[in-house]
């Protein structure tokens, strides 16, 4: 680490810096990181953009209340047109789904959360009671 942030010409402050290992099981592995000489503090869980992170691999997502919290009124409403709130859902609701993925244990469960969560938004935009879940994906282009 000391190497890519000399190159990056970017300054480290420890005591902000945690670190957790994340393993299977319910020993927590004991993982000693330096930088610059100092240990960094190991944590058993952490919140990163509301999710609930602990050493064990459980977290809590929140992703529906990320999701419906303030776009709910703009995709229930029926002021706006159709175009727009596809580009809302595309352009907005998307990158909120995937918004710190980078970090989650993906799991093949998680498909069918995301897939639960995104399908509401669409059914209003499409203004369709039963929907056929491949079509609606391939032509909001979420497929």
């Amino acid at each position: 680490m000391n190497d890519s942030v000399k190159k990056r010409n970017m300054k480290v402050y420890i005591g902000k810096i945690k670190v957790m290992v994340f393993e299977r099981g319910v020993c927590m592995t004991e993982c000693d990181i330096l930088i610059k000489g100092e240990k960094v503090e190991p944590v058993k869980e952490f919140v990163y953009l509301g999710s609930l992170f602990a050493y064990d691999g459980k977290h809590n997502t929140d992703i529906e209340r990320r999701v419906n919290g303030a776009l709910l009124a703009i995709m229930n409403s029926k002021s706006d047109s159709r175009e727009a709130r596809l580009a809302v859902h595309n352009g907005v609701l998307n990158p909120i789904y995937m918004y710190g993925s980078e970090s989650w244990m993906w799991q093949k469960k998680h498909e069918s959360g995301i897939n639960a969560v995104a399908m509401p938004p669409l059914r209003s935009v499409w203004c369709l009671i039963k929907i056929n879940i491949k079509t609606v994906m391939l032509e909001s282009g979420m497929a």
